[in-house]
């Protein structure tokens, strides 16, 4: 007979997902697995941070990294793997490739104004690969 949340009873007689016996006297039925935790973001840039970054390191290649960051809430990771080849400035776009993120999907965002203007000038005289 099967119970109104769907499961069915176990040899013992028990709803495996309904059972209250401790495990040992309980039909033995499978643990749900349970998720594995991720890192998960710890604190974000504020603006006034954020400027101070700017001022403190005016680099194209930094000032372009920040803001792909601060604007698409990157992990350092995923700006330090970033090549010329991810990015089409005709659609304006960037693409993560799938396995390169840490849920392992790919990704595609369009790229800001800014974040348009600081790669477009750091991927000057790069071969695709870099």
């Amino acid at each position: 007979m099967q119970s109104s949340t769907g499961s069915w009873p176990c040899s013992s007689g028990c709803f495996a997902l309904e059972c209250k016996q401790p495990r040992r006297r309980c039909c033995g039925s499978r643990a749900f697995p349970k998720l594995t935790k991720n890192n998960v973001r710890k604190g974000f840039l504020e603006d006034s941070q954020y400027t101070e970054l700017l001022e403190a390191c005016p680099q194209l290649w930094f000032r372009a990294m920040l803001e792909c960051g601060r604007t698409y809430g990157w992990r350092v990771s995923e700006l330090k793997n970033l090549r010329a080849e991810q990015l089409d400035f005709a659609e304006r776009v960037i693409r993560l490739e799938p396995g390169t993120t840490k849920n392992g999907e790919g990704r595609e965002v369009v790229m800001t104004e800014a974040v348009y203007t600081l790669l477009r000038g750091c991927v000057i005289g790069k071969a695709q690969s870099d």
